[in-house]
C-alpha cells in the first residue's frame, strides 16, 4: 500500500506516486542552495525530512512551485504541510521571498499555528519576516516551532504528530 499524504490517497500500484521534495529542489536553490557545495546539495535532495510520497499527477501540478504557489488538496493535512516546508527551511537556512512570507504568515494564522510567543512578545500584524537575501528567522525545536516576526515570536504548534531532521 502506497500513501499520499497530502491528498489522502492510497494505491496499490507504485506507478500511481512519486517521491516528491517539499521544499523543491529549484525553489531551494532560489533560496540559497546555489551557493552550497555539491556534498550539501546531495545531501539536501536525499534528505527523508523533505521527501515524501505524492500522487503523480499532483506531483506534476506542483512541480518547482514554493508554498505561495502549491498547497496540497487535501485541507486536513495541510497544517503538516505548512509545518514541513518551513521545517526543511529552516534545518538548510533557507530563505523565503515576499510572495512565501506572506503566504507563511497568512497559513499560520488561518491554520490557528500562530500564537503569542512565551513571555508575551508576539509581534505585532505590521511585522514584517526577513526575505530573500536573509535566512527566515524560525527555530526548530522539540515539539514546535518559533516563528520570528519583527521583535516578536510566534509559536507554530502541532496538532499531530509530524517528524523532520536534518
Amino acid at each position: 500500500d502506497y500513501y499520499s499524504f497530502w491528498d489522502n490517497q492510497h494505491y496499490d500500484d507504485p506507478s500511481e506516486v512519486d517521491v516528491d521534495h517539499t521544499v523543491a529542489l529549484a525553489e531551494a536553490w532560489d533560496s540559497g542552495a546555489h551557493a552550497w557545495s555539491d556534498e550539501q546539495r546531495d545531501k539536501f535532495a536525499a534528505d527523508p525530512a523533505n521527501l515524501t510520497l505524492l500522487t503523480d499527477n499532483l506531483n506534476a501540478s506542483k512541480g518547482d512551485r514554493d508554498i505561495a504557489e502549491w498547497l496540497p488538496p487535501y485541507e486536513p493535512h495541510l497544517d503538516e504541510y505548512v509545518l514541513a516546508y518551513v521545517g526543511v527551511k529552516v534545518a538548510y537556512n533557507l530563505t523565503v521571498d515576499p510572495a512565501e512570507q506572506a503566504a507563511l504568515r497568512a497559513l499560520a494564522e488561518e491554520l490557528g499555528l500562530c500564537a503569542s510567543g512565551p513571555g508575551g512578545t508576539g509581534g505585532s500584524a505590521d511585522d514584517k519576516l526577513p526575505t530573500t537575501g536573509a535566512p527566515l528567522p524560525l527555530y526548530a525545536g522539540g515539539a514546535a516551532l518559533l516563528l520570528g516576526a519583527g521583535g516578536g515570536l510566534y509559536w507554530l504548534a502541532r496538532r499531530r504528530a509530524v517528524r523532520f531532521t536534518a
